[in-house]
């Protein structure tokens, strides 16, 4: 159902002239930006916080966040998508650090989150290529990257699934998205998601 704040006028617009109706307070603009982008934060924050209810709040979150401080995101920047997915995350892990009961996810691993963030500007080609540079990996290295990234689990969670330890867990994710990075790098999957924009 199209909410009825949000005119056609409002739904033809770029994200860069959008958001500048949204920094001068005009709701219908927020709506059509959380109707672009609400369920493309939503993967993301309830795998890192593994759980509805937690992950819904989150989304509201990131919106009321983007609504009080909307001179927060810069277009020179990068796209508002991968800002919000920034935020997303970090609000997500926020939420974890302050739920006892999951402090250790608050680990989760940068790379996975890099390889997450590509996903939604390559489309489906940058999911298929990411689904066969995993069936590369050695066998180990695979099951500790779908641990980590597809379950949302952190580095102490894998190691304790996998009843490894925690060093060799982490030297197979790091050597795993390396691995991952050179693959995905060659085929300009992960343009845009270097360490610098992060």
């Amino acid at each position: 159902m199209t909410d009825p704040r949000v005119t056609p006028s409002l739904t033809s617009l770029a994200d860069a002239d959008l958001m500048p109706l949204v920094a001068r307070r005009s709701e219908s603009a927020l709506v059509e930006v959380y109707r672009r982008y609400g369920r493309r934060v939503y993967p993301l924050i309830r795998r890192i916080v593994g759980n509805d209810g937690l992950a819904d709040e989150v989304v509201q979150d990131v919106f009321v966040r983007l609504w009080n401080r909307p001179e927060q995101y810069r277009p020179e920047g990068g796209q508002l998508a991968a800002w919000l997915t920034t935020v997303a995350r970090n609000l997500a892990l926020d939420a974890l650090r302050k739920d006892r009961r999951w402090r250790d996810q608050a680990d989760v691993d940068d790379h996975a989150y890099r390889l997450h963030t590509a996903a939604p500007e390559g489309g489906v080609e940058a999911m298929l290529a990411v689904r066969d540079c995993l069936n590369t990996l050695p066998a180990e290295q695979r099951q500790a990257v779908e641990l980590a990234y597809f379950e949302g689990l952190s580095h102490v969670e894998v190691a304790g699934r996998l009843g490894e330890p925690l060093g060799t867990v982490k030297s197979r994710l790091r050597l795993a998205f390396e691995k991952l990075r050179t693959s995905l790098g060659s085929a300009r999957v992960v343009d845009g998601v270097s360490d610098e924009r992060v």
